[in-house]
């Protein structure tokens, strides 16, 4: 595409923040007001970071991401989304035989057990903190 005239640049850049504006209103994002029950959760093992001072964009403070795995969750429409998640962790103390549960001291509606593939996705010597939520593309 050859964007000859200055016009032709607005038109384009307004066309694609238009585009842009509808593919990220068209999807649904995930809320700290949500409970496990929720479609966006079906994979979810673990405490949701929302509740734990952290977002699904970023670990609480201390905390850094380890690893992922993904599910395919059905909204209430029928519509199939892929959806990551991705626990968040931290160091291991000196003084912890081995890592806490961190669904303790979770909030009963942030504690989310369903299909637990493993106790949790951190490396060696770091224990799960929490669980961040991605809705990734709809399938």
């Amino acid at each position: 595409m050859t964007l000859g005239t200055r016009r032709n640049l607005f038109r384009w850049l307004v066309g694609s923040l238009f585009g842009l504006a509808g593919h990220l209103t068209a999807t649904p994002m995930a809320s700290a007001q949500l409970s496990c029950s929720d479609w966006r959760f079906c994979g979810l093992c673990g405490c949701r970071c929302t509740c734990r001072g952290g977002s699904d964009a970023s670990c609480p403070n201390g905390s850094s991401p380890g690893s992922a795995w993904w599910a395919r969750c059905r909204d209430a429409r029928g519509q199939l989304w892929l959806v990551r998640y991705r626990d968040c962790c931290r160091p291991r103390r000196h003084n912890e035989p081995r890592c806490p549960d961190p669904l303790v001291h979770c909030p009963t509606d942030c504690a989310c057990q369903r299909n637990c593939p493993q106790p949790h996705w951190c490396p060696t010597g770091q224990c799960a903190v929490c669980t961040q939520t991605l809705i990734e593309a709809r399938c």
